[in-house]
């Protein structure tokens, strides 16, 4: 699976990589992603996971020039699909338990 992509914008020549972190991840659904509701690929969804893919190399970069750009992307539905599959990663890495029998696994307990 790639863990990267790059987009190059035609009209400025610039290069984006697009990929995804826990920092992307939490920065995703900040801004309204919901990977609960990514199952059915509304727009709104497949512009934000695209949008929260620049988060890590590319933080400073507006969301107007990211739109400008998703608005030129071709083959919107692949791209997205890839783009969730990389979010994935990261994202089962901040929600699965860690493995048991590791000595150094935090535990917690509820007190009064």
């Amino acid at each position: 699976m790639a863990k990267k992509v790059t987009v190059t914008d035609p009209t400025t020549k610039q290069d984006y990589i697009i990929e995804f972190d826990r920092d992307s991840v939490v920065y995703a659904e900040s801004i309204g992603f919901d990977v609960t509701k990514a199952a059915t690929a509304y727009a709104t969804d497949m512009v934000t996971l695209f949008r929260a893919g620049f988060h890590k190399n590319h933080p400073f970069v507006s969301k107007e020039v990211v739109y400008g750009i998703w608005d030129r992307v071709k083959d919107k539905q692949g791209l997205f699909g890839l783009l969730m599959d990389m979010f994935m990663v990261p994202y089962n890495a901040l929600v699965d338990e860690p493995k048991d029998g590791d000595k150094g696994n935090v535990t917690w307990e509820a007190t009064e």
